[in-house]
């Protein structure tokens, strides 16, 4: 069980749109319009199935190929590409694919005597996500046109077919607005999508200043009360264990007298470490004040409570700061949560058992 935060530093003022279903629109998008133009292709080619020819069988491959894009696309999503070529595929080379396979099917359209309309269609979506590298999309967007252009003369000049302007203009005028739409996106969207990372990045700040402590890095005394409530509510509601742990290094006015302040700051932030690493991803740790550290032990029964407190003195101990001449050790008080706590009651009992730890010696747990 883990303690649910108050506040996420992922998603504090964040309006960026569900990256997964956008990515599963697209992909439900890549493959149906890769049936459809399997369809198209068979009823367009005046044979049908009954006289095939190469350039059904060239649109059928490539409608396939968009709708096979599709589905690897969209299995992506649900598994964590590994191989260099599907971060590349679903990166910035999902430009590339587009507008080749765009000017492909175009290119067999043309040869075989159709009108190249996908062009029309596949440039304008390649700039739809392309916007954000002009300079590529500019080069494969003209590549495109040429490829076009270069059909019509193969068609007229070997298969005998009449040379049509109007493939022509098509061609040149799909590159035109793909290219118009591309600028107007870029200069509308780009300041837009800017103000937007720069607002998360200040409400990532603002996140860390309310709730974090600069320091040690750990959570401070803010966070660790609004999560404290919401554990102790739900330890008395599903009557589940929780513990809370307050621990204080010992003898720690001495190391700011004696060695300096700087030195006191690294003495914290190893203790901290030290700390952190013997809990559990469940439990919640934070910097209570001063040289206190405040812990919720969650869904732990005593033993095991009493074994993950020793574990935290005996690393601390264990732990070597060459600028300290003594041992660094920490007292700790453990309360367990009752029926009738409320947090201020249960912190107040740990703070009463750490002071049991000092009186008895330091370096021990007391409570429970």
């Amino acid at each position: 069980m883990s303690i649910k935060k108050p506040i996420s530093r992922d998603n504090v003022g964040s309006t960026a749109p569900d990256a997964g279903a956008a990515a599963g629109f697209a992909s439900a998008v890549s493959v149906f319009c890769g049936l459809l133009l399997a369809v198209r292709a068979i009823f367009l080619d005046h044979g049908g199935l009954l006289e095939p020819s190469v350039f059904l069988a060239a649109r059928l491959v490539l409608a396939l190929l968009l709708s096979a894009w599709g589905v690897v696309r969209f299995a992506s999503g649900k598994v964590r590409p590994s191989l260099r070529f599907l971060t590349w595929l679903f990166g910035s080379g999902r430009i590339v694919a587009l507008l080749s396979w765009t000017a492909l099917t175009a290119a067999v359209d043309v040869l075989d005597g159709s009108d190249p309309l996908v062009f029309v269609i596949g440039a304008s979506y390649a700039a739809v996500i392309g916007w954000d590298r002009m300079g590529r999309f500019l080069v494969l967007d003209l590549a495109g046109a040429m490829a076009l252009a270069l059909a019509g003369l193969c068609s007229w000049r070997f298969l005998g077919r009449p040379l049509l302007p109007g493939y022509f203009l098509l061609a040149a005028g799909a590159m035109g607005v793909s290219m118009a739409i591309a600028r107007t996106v870029r200069s509308y969207v780009a300041p837009g999508r800017e103000r937007l990372r720069s607002l998360e990045r200040e409400n990532r700040q603002l996140w860390d200043l309310s709730f974090k402590d600069a320091l040690t890095g750990l959570y401070n005394r803010r966070f660790a009360q609004e999560t404290g409530r919401l554990a102790l509510a739900r330890a008395q509601r599903y009557h589940e264990q929780l513990h809370v742990f307050m621990i204080d290094i010992d003898h720690f006015k001495n190391v700011n007298d004696q060695l300096s302040h700087a030195v006191g700051d690294v003495v914290l932030q190893g203790v901290a470490q030290s700390i952190q690493a013997c809990l559990r991803t469940s439990d919640s740790i934070s910097r209570y004040g001063g040289e206190e550290f405040l812990a919720f032990v969650v869904r732990a029964e005593a033993d095991l409570a009493q074994f993950i407190a020793n574990r935290i003195r005996e690393a601390v101990a264990a732990k070597k700061f060459p600028e300290v001449p003594w041992t660094i050790t920490v007292s700790i008080g453990v309360a367990s949560a009752q029926e009738d706590d409320t947090l201020e009651s249960l912190i107040d009992r740990s703070d009463k058992y750490l002071y049991y730890s000092k009186r008895g010696g330091r370096n021990r747990v007391s409570g429970f």
